[in-house]
């Protein structure tokens, strides 16, 4: 014969009464079903380590995002290899900055004084902003090296290489080079 019990008691819901049958319960806990099978159970418990996974994914996804993003912002800040001198309907000229750099660097070592020199120049703005690092000789007249060095690129960028906006010229010195005895 089927027991009579009250299943829920909440407020707003009416109580309820459910009829069950005395032997549809398990020996072992009186709670459990006997019907309900182990592989629910089973599944019930795999599914929070599912959750878990999916955060993870989900940080390791936001992680690579932020790379490839910061990569792209590099790529874009880091500039072109080349300056363009000229563009016109015929095509376009352009030059390395390696090139430009060596030119410059050819043009300050043939300088009295000067033994050895290193030029950066990168774009700022419209103009281009070109730094110099110079080891000198101990014989050297610093400020006539300057003049003659500005005056010498102004004229590389300006007639040379056709470009008109130059920016300022960087001149650093960061060492002296001892003269040779045996020349």
């Amino acid at each position: 014969m089927p027991k009579a019990r009250i299943v829920a008691k909440t407020p707003g819901r009416k109580l309820r009464r459910q009829t069950e049958h005395p032997n549809r319960f398990t020996a072992g806990s009186g709670r459990e079903k006997a019907g309900v099978a182990p592989e629910a159970r089973i599944r019930q418990k795999r599914a929070v380590p599912l959750i878990e996974v999916s955060s993870t994914t989900l940080v390791f996804a936001v992680l690579i995002w932020i790379l490839l993003t910061l990569l792209v912002i590099v790529v874009v800040l880091q500039g072109s290899r080349t300056l363009i001198l000229s563009k016109d309907n015929n095509g376009r000229l352009e030059i390395s900055r390696h090139a430009l750099h060596r030119v410059i660097e050819t043009c300050c070592e043939q300088v009295r004084g000067i033994a050895s020199a290193r030029a950066t120049v990168s774009r700022k703005g419209k103009l281009l902003h070109t730094e110099l690092r110079l080891k000198i000789r101990p014989d050297a007249k610093l400020d006539a090296i300057q003049g003659y060095l500005t005056q010498e690129i102004a004229d590389i960028y300006g007639q040379n290489l056709g470009l008109k906006d130059i920016g300022p010229v960087e001149i650093k010195v960061v060492g002296v080079e001892p003269i040779d005895s045996t020349v």
